[in-house]
């Protein structure tokens, strides 16, 4: 028995020195002996699973908790083997396990904060937050999950005073700096910003996540050359890897060269409205003589096909399609590394109206039926969320907000968003039938997965009025006149700049600004009354 402590204890020092394959040979001698040894099995699970083997990992838990399945270190293993296959219902399941076990696992309680987090389910994340801190007052990580949590749903002061305590439980969390940095920049205190994210990356110069702040944080005053310089670490940020992948092309990245003979590959990151923002690039290329191929979200191939012409569009595959192997194709770029280049500073913008066109037949079509609706009024779209789960609890009205607006009787508003009429009938009351019932439609067009369709709709507009989304940016890079309600703080995302109510990707764009968080009632105000002003003008 002795000899077999004196493996168990050598297994656990292996893995601590990370030598997980010794570690499981260690425990291997073990189950020779005690082949069903439920603490053995999962310690050379664990030992599989740091040395990134899942699947035998969770084989050999499984088999573990047959063993002893009131173990609760076994459901934990086991929910985090799930967790980081992204099998996150499974893995929810494992946590429940263990604190069916165990009521007062404290650990559970936080692996469960740690995965509504990855669900974006912050004030889920909260609850298991708190939840852990009952039973453990001082638990540094549970205060800053919390604090990051709270920092996403807008609730700053709350956010702040948990990051603090976290801070001084344990100052080297970089998460918290991180997240203190950008409590910060939403006050417009740009040297406290900064001095935090520095912090962070004093204590771990490869954190990712500061270095792409203080990226934001330059870009977002239009310092192109400081904030290209950290932008690339965004490929490395937890919120990059589940959003964008690297794409798999073997041709050398652009970094400026001259392009002479040779085609440029530029490929679509982070979302469709990212994609249709810089698509603005291949427009600049070409028309300096650059051939070049676009690889972009399939949505917007037909979009882009039409308004790029003599350039290559292709749809983003798994594997690539062809035509991004094209032996002449000299460097490869995602498409927001190639803007500074292409774009080194603001007034290397130009002044280009618009660069998208919608396909005019079928503009024709819907201005014609949308026409017969309005009775001669002017046509406004409008949309009032974003889909992106991450920060559209920062970017997205109710419906209510807009109220005031849709009152009005000398227009004629047009939904240019999918939306769940029950979800809004439920914020609104009573008011929400007649609310939804203002906004005309253009019947059987899919307003996510046609996106030419949806070009089309606000083409056949002659205002929009939307959040910062998809819609906002199409609107722009079409040339409509579109008037964007922006979010607050680090919601806001870096490309609208500060302090400015135009924008510089387009030139159709009017900005509005609020003063704190979820401050959209004052943004719809004055949109009022400057529609009064505009309508005068369409007379």
């Amino acid at each position: 028995m002795a000899q077999l402590e004196q493996l168990y204890a050598r297994a656990v020092a292996l893995i601590g020195e990370r030598q997980f394959e010794a570690a499981e040979v260690a425990c291997r001698e073990i189950l020779k002996l005690l082949p069903n040894h439920p603490d053995t099995l999962n310690l050379q699970g664990l030992a599989q699973l740091r040395a990134g083997h899942h699947k035998r990992a969770l084989t050999t838990f499984n088999r573990a908790l047959k063993s002893n399945p009131r173990l609760t270190s076994i459901h934990l293993n086991i929910g985090i083997a799930n967790f980081e296959m992204d099998q996150l219902a499974d893995a929810k399941a494992a946590f429940i396990g263990a604190l069916n076990v165990d009521p007062g696992s404290v650990e559970a309680h936080f692996q469960l904060a740690i995965l509504a987090m990855r669900q974006f389910k912050f004030e889920e994340g909260v609850a298991h937050c708190r939840d852990a801190l009952a039973l453990q007052p001082d638990h540094a990580f549970a205060y800053a999950v919390m604090g990051e949590a709270l920092v996403l749903l807008g609730r700053f002061d709350e956010a702040r005073a948990a990051l603090e305590r976290a801070n001084t439980l344990n100052p080297r969390i970089l998460n918290v700096y991180d997240n203190l940095g950008m409590l910060a920049e939403n006050e417009g205190r740009e040297t406290d910003a900064l001095a935090h994210f520095d912090k962070a990356i004093s204590i771990d110069p490869t954190f990712a996540g500061s270095h792409f702040n203080r990226a934001v944080t330059f870009l977002r005053r239009g310092n192109f050359e400081l904030g290209f310089a950290e932008y690339d670490w965004r490929w490395r940020t937890a919120r990059t890897a589940q959003s964008t992948k690297l794409r798999p092309f073997t041709q050398p990245a652009w970094q400026g060269e001259k392009l002479v003979g040779g085609k440029l590959l530029l490929w679509g990151e982070q979302g469709v409205g990212d994609e249709i923002r810089l698509s603005a690039l291949a427009c600049d290329l070409r028309d300096r003589g650059v051939d070049v191929i676009v690889e972009c979200d399939k949505r917007l191939v037909k979009l882009l096909a039409r308004s790029l012409p003599g350039a290559t569009v292709v749809g983003r595959t798994a594997p690539p399609h062809r035509a991004t192997a094209d032996s002449e194709i000299a460097f490869q770029s995602a498409m927001e590394s190639a803007l500074q280049f292409v774009r080194p500073t603001l007034d290397a913008f130009p002044k280009r109206q618009k660069y998208l066109s919608a396909d005019p037949e079928r503009t024709q079509a819907i201005r014609e039926h949308l026409a017969a609706q309005a009775h001669g009024k002017p046509i406004i779209g409008l949309s009032w969320g974003s889909y992106n789960p991450q920060l559209s609890v920062g970017k997205t009205t109710s419906l209510a907000t807009w109220s005031p607006l849709l009152q009005r009787d000398d227009a004629s508003f047009v939904r240019l968003q999918k939306v769940s009429k029950d979800a809004d009938a439920a914020s609104l009351g009573s008011e929400a039938r007649a609310l939804l019932d203002r906004l005309g439609q253009f019947p059987n067009l899919d307003l996510v997965q046609d996106l030419d369709g949806l070009a089309a709709l606000i083409s056949a507009c002659d205002l929009v009025i939307s959040v910062s989304n998809t819609t906002a940016h199409l609107s722009g890079a079409l040339g409509v006149p579109t008037w964007v309600l922006l979010p607050f703080g680090h919601f806001q995302p870096w490309y609208w700049l500060k302090n400015r109510t135009d924008s510089p990707w387009y030139p159709s764009v009017k900005l509005y600004r609020p003063k704190g968080f979820g401050e959209w009632d004052a943004m719809v105000a004055q949109a009022i009354i400057d529609l009064d002003a505009w309508t005068q003008s369409q007379r």
